[in-house]
């Protein structure tokens, strides 16, 4: 219903919302946010990484509550702050998903698929934006292909075995949830504290897969 409601519209977003839902009843509302005063007016909560980790407490209360809580990476923040831009190590576009586990977020929305704005994409990694550029490749995860068809850059490829490696680690965390967040942490431990080398993801998921033998032999 609206962009990221802020602090300062929260109050006339959860009026929206109402009149949604009046008209609506019993469709989701999902939103990317930057707030966590939208009680009763978001049904999925999306707040980007950073924003997360910024009201982390009250965030974390909201999920105790049985609110759904899923989060998403955009152009900001930028420098080391885990997204799938160019800029950053290959792993890292695996291991976002990784605190997903750590944080329990259930969902990650997608920004952005293949956000173009007619730009020759294969010579400017930047697509314009609202008179700026956004990061190099903040804006797309694949690539034009032939009869419109996309083709799957590396990043893409990335997070999809990190969306593989989120179901096993979320698995090892109804099972054993102390092992399974230290195994994590060995990899991550903040949105900007992580491995950069996808030789320490890949022995982090090995050690992933003994878990989960582990926790099957002893039922």
């Amino acid at each position: 219903m609206a962009d990221e409601p802020q602090t300062h519209n929260d109050k006339t977003y959860r009026v929206l919302a109402a009149i949604c839902r009046k008209f609506l009843p019993g469709v989701p509302i999902l939103d990317a946010v930057e707030t966590t005063n939208l009680g009763g007016g978001v049904d999925i909560w999306v707040p980007k990484q950073d924003t997360y980790e910024k009201w982390r407490e009250e965030y974390t209360a909201l999920q105790a509550a049985g609110e759904e809580m899923w989060f998403y990476t955009c152009a900001f923040p930028a420098g080391p702050a885990m997204n799938r831009s160019m800029d950053l190590p290959l792993a890292v576009s695996r291991t976002v998903l990784w605190m997903g586990a750590l944080y329990r977020l259930s969902g990650f929305l997608h920004w952005g698929f293949n956000y173009y704005i007619g730009e020759d994409i294969w010579h400017s990694a930047c697509c314009p934006h609202k008179g700026a550029l956004l990061p190099a490749g903040d804006a797309h995860i694949v690539y034009p292909g032939k009869d419109g068809r996309p083709w799957r850059s590396m990043r893409f490829e990335a997070q999809r075995a990190g969306a593989e490696d989120y179901e096993l680690l979320m698995q090892a965390v109804d099972a054993a949830p102390g092992e399974a967040d230290a195994l994590v942490r060995t990899v991550c431990t903040t949105f900007r504290s992580y491995a950069r080398s996808g030789t320490a993801v890949a022995a982090a998921r090995l050690r992933l897969f003994h878990l989960l033998e582990e926790v099957a032999r002893n039922g």
